[in-house]
């Protein structure tokens, strides 16, 4: 469906019988009232994962992606920052060790994907 948005939709119309959504995305979908939402359920939950990374392509100007690490690392400490992240529902950004992503790896390498 390319996005979670879409999934949630597909699901709500009866065109799949479910789909796997991040639950930043259908908790958002649901304080924000989307009216698809009632017309799903949650069936299971996984364990906690990390929050999806922000990501840059690897040939950015490094000047470039510091300023951008810094905007979002900072976005709770400016005015137009936190409404923003309210907007979202996200009370701010911070630096994670890549560990927070090894259940992800555990999971993926019990489906057997090689590399």
């Amino acid at each position: 469906t390319y996005s979670h948005d879409n999934s949630m939709k597909a699901v709500a119309a009866k065109l799949v019988d479910g789909a796997a959504v991040d639950s930043l995305v259908y908790d958002y979908a649901l304080a924000r009232g989307f009216q698809y939402i009632a017309r799903t359920k949650i069936i299971w939950k996984s364990p906690p994962y990390g929050a999806p990374p922000i990501v840059v392509h690897p040939r950015l100007n490094s000047e470039l992606k510091t300023q951008l690490r810094d905007v979002f690392l900072t976005m709770d400490q400016d005015e137009e920052g936190r409404r923003i992240l309210q907007d979202l529902m996200i009370d701010r950004f911070v630096v994670i060790d890549d560990a927070a992503y090894d259940s992800i790896r555990e999971m993926i390498a019990s489906l057997g994907h090689q590399g």
